[in-house]
């Protein structure tokens, strides 16, 4: 097989390559959320994307009996610029692109 006859495979894997990382971007990429309809930010840098993602808030009272599954669970948002840790324990609201009149 000559080199110009994978040519065609080739355009065929980077069309999925290219997909594939598309769909995972908008999966796995950094959002921007509200909490109680106001916009959300970083106190330190000022960023408005976050990561998003479960966290349990362990005691030392529930621990020490072996009840860590009682203590709550909450919401962490990780700034994505310097990864400063918000705990939550209202779920915040993600805002879609274009909602708010951005891009």
């Amino acid at each position: 097989m000559k080199p110009e006859d994978l040519n065609p495979i080739r355009d065929v894997l980077k069309s999925v390559r290219r997909s594939a990382r598309r769909t995972t971007s908008r999966w796995f990429a950094p959002f921007r959320y509200a909490l109680r309809g106001k916009g959300f930010s970083c106190s330190h840098c000022g960023n408005e994307l976050f990561f998003k993602s479960k966290g349990q808030a362990n005691t030392r009272f529930m621990s020490f009996f072996g009840l860590d599954w009682l203590d709550p669970q909450m919401t962490m948002l990780r700034c994505s610029e310097c990864g400063l840790l918000f705990w939550l324990n209202d779920p915040p609201e993600k805002v879609e692109p274009g909602s708010d009149g951005e891009e």
